[in-house]
């Protein structure tokens, strides 16, 4: 059994936002990502198809081609490489789930 939890031992940054490694199976890799309010992740691509779920908060998030806003609870599919911005409307925590 492999074990991970997003409510301990995660840390939001006053200057930048941070990504966490929880774990890796055969298949995927969860990651956490932290922003506090106001903090953007700019120009940002995965090097595999992955699904973002919005743990907690509000995010803007914009392709160049759409722009949304999700909500705690909301999840999107984003493919291989595609390039992305999010930006935090209030302290945001999410889990992406990168397929191998």
């Amino acid at each position: 059994m492999i074990h991970a939890s997003l409510l301990n031992n995660l840390q939001y940054n006053e200057n930048h936002p941070m990504m966490y490694d929880l774990l890796e199976t055969p298949k995927s890799i969860e990651k956490a990502i932290l922003l506090r309010k106001e903090q953007l992740l700019e120009n940002h691509s995965f090097n595999a198809h992955v699904v973002i779920e919005v743990f907690a908060g509000i995010i803007d998030f914009n392709d160049g081609e759409q722009h949304s806003v999700f909500d705690k609870g909301d999840f999107f599919y984003l493919s291989k490489k595609a390039t992305f911005e999010i930006k935090a409307k209030e302290n945001s925590m999410l889990r992406i789930t990168q397929f191998k």
